[in-house]
């Protein structure tokens, strides 16, 4: 159903409504991050929820809330492009997400500096090492740390963040349940200096790799004049 479009200051925007009718675009064939993004960006000004009827858009936000109340999550966040504090950063990516979940604190999006470290799920002893190094020294220099959340390089680059105690931001782009946590990384309770966004549907199965969450890094992380690093950490 398409519904008479508005501008953004003049509708009510129901986050409730947004996050079931986001989860039922998924369920559409062959939905994609790419597809979704270029479907939106044609029909510029839309949110998820004039592509959806009410009643399954409802339907489907009281699915996912049961869901991830039984995985023992209470209390989340959504952020909708459009409305609210939806990050403009996040439109630099390839395919922005016009809705996300998060939990921990949210006004770590606004970090003044900010460095994505991301990298392979098999890292060899040297690269570990110097995902440490590099992590500890970007921590004393103030700079909040964006990864995914894979095995390998993402988790030693939080686990490294934490340990040091700086600020990280987690960026899931997999369909697995929300907050679903590789190894030991201890997020599951964020504290003041943590923040989990999950920029992919908490319902639909789709398959999805580590790949989905590193493309999204991008749009947490401001473009550096004089990078600390120029290559991926293997």
């Amino acid at each position: 159903m398409q519904l008479e479009l508005q501008d953004f200051a003049q509708r009510a925007v129901s986050p409730f409504i947004e996050l079931g009718a986001y989860e039922a675009l998924w369920e559409e064939p062959n939905t994609t991050f790419k597809t979704l993004a270029d479907m939106f960006a044609r029909r510029e000004g839309t949110i998820p929820s004039d592509f959806v009827e009410h009643g399954k858009a409802a339907r489907y936000a009281n699915e996912v809330h049961s869901k991830l109340k039984n995985a023992g999550i209470e209390k989340y966040g959504i952020r909708v492009h459009g409305a609210g504090e939806y990050p403009g950063r996040l439109r630099d990516a390839d395919h922005p997400v016009e809705l996300l979940y998060f939990q921990g604190w949210w006004e770590l999006v606004n970090s003044p500096r900010s460095v994505a470290v991301v990298g392979t799920r098999n890292p060899s002893p040297e690269g570990l090492a110097r995902t440490k190094r590099l992590v500890t020294a970007l921590v004393s220099d103030n700079f909040t740390v964006v990864s995914g959340l894979a095995a390998g390089i993402d988790t030693i680059a939080h686990e490294t963040a934490i340990s040091e105690g700086g600020k990280t931001i987690a960026v899931l782009g997999t369909p697995s349940v929300l907050l679903t946590l590789p190894r030991g990384v201890r997020f599951a309770q964020p504290t003041l200096q943590r923040l989990i966004a999950k920029t992919s549907p908490a319902r639909h199965p789709h398959s999805a790799s580590a790949r989905s969450g590193h493309r999204q890094c991008v749009g947490w992380i401001e473009p550096l004049r004089n990078p600390p690093i120029g290559r991926r950490v293997a």
